[in-house]
């Protein structure tokens, strides 16, 4: 339970990551996600109301906790490509390199 916790309050973040990566439909259908998932979590708690596998809120549930992943990774994937431009920037950058006759440079 405490991890589902965990990714729940992680999935809440994914929206700004889309919107940052310019995915704005992905941030839209993230949202919408997040409110089921937690409204699936919340009604699981009382053992009179539990939502039945392969509902909708369950699809929301687990839809959302995997949308999470996917912005997780596109963000990381991106700012890869974006370290990787830098350092290929700055070596091809003669004012960058050190006189370090130890460095790759």
């Amino acid at each position: 339970m405490d991890m589902a916790i965990i990714f729940m309050i992680v999935a809440c973040g994914a929206p700004f990551l889309f919107l940052r990566l310019r995915r704005f439909w992905l941030a839209g259908i993230q949202t919408l996600l997040l409110i089921g998932m937690w409204e699936y979590f919340l009604l699981s708690f009382d053992p009179q109301t539990v939502p039945v596998a392969f509902s909708a809120l369950w699809f929301a549930f687990y839809g959302g906790l995997v949308l999470a992943e996917i912005a997780y990774v596109l963000f990381a994937v991106k700012l890869a490509e974006k370290i990787r431009d830098e350092l290929k920037e700055g070596s091809k950058d003669p004012s960058h390199q050190s006189d370090d006759p130890l460095s790759d440079h």
